[in-house]
């Protein structure tokens, strides 16, 4: 089995998670701090995403997987289209990057008024169970596009 089949079915389990942390575990306990769970599931499932497409297209010498993280997204950022993915879902990618980022780096993460906030240097980042579950079907539509492009209908 290839490599590249490995790093899509973590990045199905890591979706999972997701979904089953937003629509089940949030309705239970209703506590706040599991939605940064849930961008922390959705990040690692885009990151296995990006991880398939770059083994797949290393397998075909098309492209050259590098140590550094950041080259890597380059590398897949200049292929995505060729996966169906859009400038939108590009952005998203490096919106959800982003904020993973910024909430390792924060030191003041707090729930008020419905909304998880990350407070880091100056700046303020929020959201709620509504982006949330936008994330995670932005995340699905993904993984789906990738999936499709590679061939795999299951993992």
């Amino acid at each position: 089995m290839p490599e590249f089949t490995e790093s899509l079915k973590a990045a199905d389990n890591y979706l999972m998670n997701a979904q089953h942390l937003t629509y089940v575990t949030y309705n239970i306990i209703k506590d706040k701090k599991v939605l940064i769970n849930v961008l922390e599931n959705l990040y690692k499932s885009i990151l296995y995403g990006i991880n398939a497409v770059l083994q797949a297209e290393s397998i075909l010498k098309r492209v050259k997987i590098y140590k550094e993280s950041s080259k890597n997204l380059e590398v897949f950022k200049k292929i995505a289209k060729q996966y169906g993915l859009d400038d939108k879902d590009t952005q998203f990618i490096d919106i959800l990057i982003n904020i993973i980022k910024k909430y390792k780096e924060s030191g003041l993460v707090f729930s008020k008024g419905g909304k998880v906030v990350i407070m880091f240097e100056d700046k303020i980042l929020y959201f709620d169970l509504q982006t949330v579950k936008d994330y995670i079907e932005k995340s699905r539509h993904i993984n789906l596009k990738i999936k499709d492009k590679l061939g795999i209908y299951a993992c």
